[in-house]
């Protein structure tokens, strides 16, 4: 194991214009974790959000008007009722650890242990979304900044002139404020995406305590709110959640300055590609604190083996209690897909592992009704299969051109995850194959699973 230690071009949506004689249809549906959204042909995904629940049910009853709270229980859901009787009223005063205050006032709206914690996770935040930033991972850099945003203007709600603790309003009035919040918060989501489709909710979604959705009666929308199977296949082939590796690396050097000084890393790269050209895969591990160029070195690498003719897939690992298995192998899947040329491809390269392969991506067996069920087998027995299958895949993958699969921060990565990684580790010798890993080094637990993997 080599060590390197360093410290469719889219045609734009005109919603509500006429084609013929119809009236233009526009998706806003959620399948599992995502939400599709836009016109055949012009679509896009959001993660799930509350915001497109609240939008969703709107636009399902034009021109009826919803209390904020009925949108947030959501339908079939009664509203917390209210105390209001005198006698209950007098008994909850008399309780030392309960304070009954007038109708509309709540209290703060963030005490002071909730501020000072809020101001910590900033900061902590902060530190990441640079760190993310320099590794090009734009897209959990993105959801960092979303959080970082969305605290500062909890911050901002809570003071008042002069920094005066300002005081919460009714549940009505709180209501208002967060379902207010959570549309316009998609609202700008789309408009990134889709400018025209974006204005379109914006003019038509009304927000307030009532919020409704107002159509334009001349220039109708028809909106679809599920996707027909042929729609989810086309969908998940063209528009894969994760970003694909060549374009994660190319941000990650984008803007940058020159790439100097790592002239023996470079060459010790290179070479190691030349092995692998050969049928002499290898393992490269890059260590170093937060900042050093672990991420630059190994882009600066796959760019240049893309070049030659390589294909190099990244996937990383996550800072979460209870992270997604094997989350780095499915992101590297989602990245083959979407530069595969056409979804019938990246079946041949499945064969006949699809049906274990499929375990790790449920959805391939939307897309491939073909994919048979897994056997059912021992757990102990299942998890070998996986392991050997997904290793067989990649052989598959390899036969023609060299594979560069890049496992990122880890120093996160859950057993699972590094079980399935030494597995690929102990078979790509003689295989056209690379496996770079990264890491903190300072972030080691000396106990934890990712000290075993390297020392074994």
């Amino acid at each position: 194991m080599a060590q390197i230690d360093r410290g469719r071009a889219e045609r734009r949506l005109e919603p509500g214009s006429r084609e013929g004689s119809g009236v233009t249809g526009i998706t806003f549906a959620c399948s599992g974790e995502y939400w599709t959204i836009g016109r055949e042909g012009a679509s896009f995904s959001l993660r799930d959000t509350k915001g497109l629940t609240y939008i969703q049910r709107l636009l399902q009853h034009p021109g009826e008007e919803f209390h904020a709270l009925d949108l947030i229980n959501g339908p079939g859901i009664a509203p917390a009722s209210a105390v209001d009787s005198d006698e209950t009223l007098a008994q909850l005063r008399e309780r030392p650890d309960v304070t009954v205050r007038g109708i509309g006032d709540a209290g703060d709206m963030l005490d002071e242990q909730a501020k000072l914690q809020y101001k910590r996770r900033l900061h902590e935040l902060a530190e990441v979304l640079e760190d993310l930033r320099e590794r090009g991972a734009h897209e959990r850099a993105e959801a960092v900044a979303s959080e970082i945003d969305s605290i500062e203007r909890e911050l901002a709600r809570a003071f008042g002139l002069g920094g005066r603790n300002r005081r919460a309003g009714s549940a009505g009035e709180r209501a208002r404020l967060n379902v207010t919040r959570a549309i316009k918060s998609v609202i700008e989501k789309v408009a990134e995406r889709d400018s025209a489709l974006g204005k379109l909710l914006d003019r038509s979604i009304r927000t307030g305590l009532f919020c409704s959705y107002v159509p334009d009666a001349l220039n109708p929308t028809n909106w679809r709110f599920s996707l027909s199977p042929e729609s989810e296949r086309a969908i998940e082939s063209s528009a894969p959640v994760f970003r694909r590796s060549e374009s994660a690396f190319a941000q990650a050097v984008a803007g940058r300055k020159a790439f100097v000084g790592r002239e023996a890393e470079s060459v010790a790269l290179d070479r190691i590609l030349e092995q692998a050209r050969n049928g002499r895969g290898r393992v490269v591990m890059i260590s170093g604190a937060p900042g050093v160029g672990k991420t630059r070195i190994t882009a600066e690498f796959c760019i240049k083996a893309q070049g030659s003719g390589a294909n190099a897939f990244v996937g990383g690992c996550s800072e979460r209690d209870d992270p997604a298995p094997f989350l780095p192998f499915v992101e590297i899947l989602e990245a083959a897909l979407a530069a595969a040329p056409n979804p019938a491809a990246f079946r041949d390269a499945l064969g006949d592992e699809a049906a274990e392969v499929a375990r790790l991506m449920p959805q391939l067996r939307r897309m491939f009704p073909d994919i048979p069920p897994p056997l059912e087998v021992p757990p102990e027995q299942s998890r070998r299969l996986l392991l050997s299958s997904f290793t067989k895949v990649i052989e598959r993958a390899a036969r023609t051109n060299p594979v560069i699969l890049v496992f990122e921060d880890l120093h996160w990565a859950d057993e699972g995850t590094l079980s399935l990684l030494e597995h690929l580790a102990r078979s790509i010798s003689t295989m056209r194959v690379i496996v770079i890993g990264t890491y903190r080094d300072i972030e080691l637990d000396p106990a934890g699973p990712l000290v075993h993997s390297l020392e074994g």
